[in-house]
């Protein structure tokens, strides 16, 4: 059974009970949100007495070890992208002011649009955005008009928006595991793709250099078989001539040549 409310504080609250996997237990995980303070908490009570076990929990869930990994929890990918948010502006002290943010998009799309918008923003909460619904939908907005699609603030502004206006885990889930990916690995990608396009044009180099070469070597085995000597002979006596790296690679030059004809 998962639970989500607020604290006299502004403290968001998430609460999830459901019982171990030998069932002797309950497990409650417990995720504390407020502003870009981010805690978790697995808990497993040593002793379950008769008032702990009437608590509700949710008879069809099992829980796993894998459920209390950190890395698994929404503070590892909500460190992430508050990280990306905060260096923009959208998250700290000095932020980027909201009404800021609803002008840069109202320039942006036509009156229609933002008419959606408006009617969008009030099924998000009232005037005050008592839990930052409203500006959560604008930066996600914003990210979409004006950020890099698929960039690592868009990554963030959207996995900001499954998070805490759809609620939507796994969207979470894998718009932070994209973004960790991209600022893990993509370093990497882009170096062995830069190193890939170098070894292309370093081919392409020697096949300029070498090809004048080539053809002056296949023009000289030419003209000694035309001269009536056997291709082996031809092939030895352009090497002695200067042509070629020896009489073998001439001989498969020319078989490669007349094969390609």
């Amino acid at each position: 059974m998962t639970k989500r409310f607020h604290d006299k504080w502004g403290t968001a609250i998430q609460e999830t009970q459901f019982p171990s996997l030998d069932g002797h237990s309950t497990l409650t995980s417990t995720k504390y949100a407020n502003g870009s303070v981010q805690f978790s908490t697995i808990s497993q009570p040593l002793d379950v007495g008769d008032e702990e076990a009437k608590k509700p929990t949710s008879e069809s869930e099992i829980a796993l070890k894998w459920q209390g990994l950190s890395e698994l929890n929404p503070d590892h990918g909500l460190s992430n992208i508050y990280e990306v948010l905060f260096s923009i502006s959208f998250g700290k002290l000095d932020q980027k002011p909201t009404p800021d943010l609803i002008s840069e998009i109202r320039e942006e799309i036509n009156e229609k649009a933002w008419k959606r918008i408006k009617r969008h923003l009030s099924t998000l909460g009232g005037e005050d955005d008592e839990h930052g619904h409203r500006r959560v939908f604008l930066v996600a907005a914003w990210a979409q008009l004006f950020a890099e699609p698929f960039g690592e603030v868009w990554l963030a502004a959207m996995a900001q928006h499954a998070f805490y206006v759809l609620e939507d885990d796994f969207a979470f889930g894998y718009f932070t595991a994209q973004l960790d990916q991209k600022r893990e690995n993509e370093t990497h990608f882009l170096r062995g793709k830069k190193s890939l396009e170098s070894a292309k044009l370093g081919g392409k180099v020697r096949s300029s250099i070498v090809k004048p070469e080539t053809e002056s070597t296949l023009r000289e085995v030419k003209r000694l078989v035309g001269a009536g000597h056997s291709l082996s002979r031809s092939a030895e006596l352009a090497h002695r001539n200067g042509f070629g790296t020896s009489p073998s690679a001439n001989k498969r030059l020319w078989n490669r040549h007349k094969k390609g004809d």
